[in-house]
């Protein structure tokens, strides 16, 4: 018996069981050679989601640094200078 790449394979045995084997996926469907594209899909999701996260996170935080930043620069936080009076 000969089996095709993607092919279905049912073994029934007499003691009313079934078997199925499914052959293994062609070399161009895996990624690097040895690793199934679902795989990959669900490794990769992990990262994404820390990282929209964490980009999130990060995005906040110099918001808040930038307005914490700017009451610094803000006139009723600097001392008020006396110039001298004008002499003309």
């Amino acid at each position: 018996m000969h089996i095709r790449i993607g092919q279905t394979v049912t073994l029934n045995t007499g003691l009313l069981s079934s078997w199925t084997l499914q052959s293994m996926k062609s070399e161009s469907d895996r990624i690097l050679g040895f690793l199934d594209p679902d795989v990959a899909l669900s490794l990769a999701t992990v990262p994404v989601l820390v990282a929209l996260v964490g980009g999130n996170a990060i995005a906040r935080s110099l918001q808040e640094l930038g307005t914490m930043s700017e009451e610094i620069f803000r006139g009723d936080r600097l001392p008020r200078l006396d110039f001298p009076p004008d002499q003309s």
